[in-house]
């Protein structure tokens, strides 16, 4: 463009590599011009998720445990610890799960308002699941394969330092198990970064698994330092709004129910503060890997001169720019 020509901005971010104060100033934006969306589909997903969650843990701390009388004998006694311990051990993993799969579909569903609301487009909860619903297999692959990768990498490489300490049981060993580990979290977190924009690019591009993991280490090639950075910079502030959203609710549920992880209240309040603090923070979160995507393909693949003469013609400027204008 010329020297000195103004930037588009049809939408939430201007269409130009992008500084770390728009990339965080666009995952609020888009929340505030499109809340009934983006608000809307944190609250439908938090909400069930807390629900299933709390069913399950009411379950597994109150039902099982009041399955046998205090009364009878030490056997009864011990029985009834074991299997609530039990109960508890499996409603863990199974809202994990729940968790875990609802946390997918919300990233598929914000993923495409926040490249809606880059072009100056606007999608409501509906149109956005009609777009998202046949990503999901794929959505769900990629996380089963970054996550199958990243624990594969972490547990062998400490493998090999736990083989080492069992051989020969040492200080010295034991000092080696301890850089192994090191070693194992930081190839790990170096991976992690290098994925993180897998997930957009399966929504975005409509790309497979393989193929989206592959494009994600490519698109970061080059631009690690500043995607972690930013990265963690958008996790810290979740977490402190998270935690000020949350502590209100976290301080009644110990007033009301005296501290009792038994007592119904206290995993109802508990439950409510969780699912309030994920309807402001997921969307921010989701808004920003999103953001740090269309940064990183603008700033490797001149896709902001694309979006721009996309953008100067309205009708062309369609959530299908992203699956035209991909790179291979």
């Amino acid at each position: 463009m010329p020297q000195g020509a103004p930037v588009a901005q049809p939408g939430v971010v201007p269409l130009r590599p992008l500084t770390l104060g728009e990339i965080l100033d666009g995952a609020i934006t888009y929340i505030r011009r499109n809340p009934a969306a983006t608000l809307g589909t944190a609250a439908v997903i938090t909400a069930v998720s807390g629900v299933i969650q709390l069913l399950i843990v009411l379950a597994t701390t109150t039902g099982l445990s009041g399955a046998f009388d205090p009364g009878q004998s030490v056997t009864a006694d011990e029985l009834s610890s074991l299997f609530a311990s039990m109960g508890g051990s499996v409603g863990l993993l199974l809202s994990t799960v729940v968790s875990y799969l609802l946390s997918i579909l919300a990233t598929g569903l914000l993923t495409l308002m926040m490249g809606a609301a880059v072009l100056g487009m606007k999608l409501s909860l509906v149109q956005a699941w009609r777009l998202v619903a046949p990503r999901l297999p794929a959505l769900l692959g990629l996380t089963l394969l970054v996550g199958l990768t990243l624990t594969v990498v972490f547990v062998g490489i400490s493998a090999i330092g736990v083989v080492i300490v069992a051989l020969s049981p040492n200080i010295l060993t034991v000092l080696t198990l301890l850089l192994m580990l090191a070693v194992a979290a930081t190839v790990t977190i170096w991976l992690w970064v290098r994925l993180l924009l897998a997930p957009v690019i399966v929504v975005l591009e409509k790309r497979g698994p393989i193929d989206s993991w592959r494009r994600s280490l490519a698109l970061v090639r080059g631009g690690w330092w500043r995607t972690l950075g930013i990265q963690l910079l958008a996790l810290l502030i979740s977490w402190l709004i998270g935690t000020v959203v949350a502590v209100p609710f976290q301080v009644g549920a110990s007033l009301l129910s005296s501290g009792d992880p038994d007592d119904t209240w206290f995993w109802v309040l508990i439950t409510v503060g969780s699912v309030i603090s994920g309807v402001v923070t997921l969307p921010f979160s989701a808004g920003v890997v999103s953001l740090i995507y269309l940064d990183r393909r603008m700033r490797t693949e001149g896709f902001d001169v694309l979006l721009q003469l996309a953008a100067s013609t309205p009708s062309d400027a369609d959530l299908s720019i992203y699956v035209s204008g991909r790179a291979p």
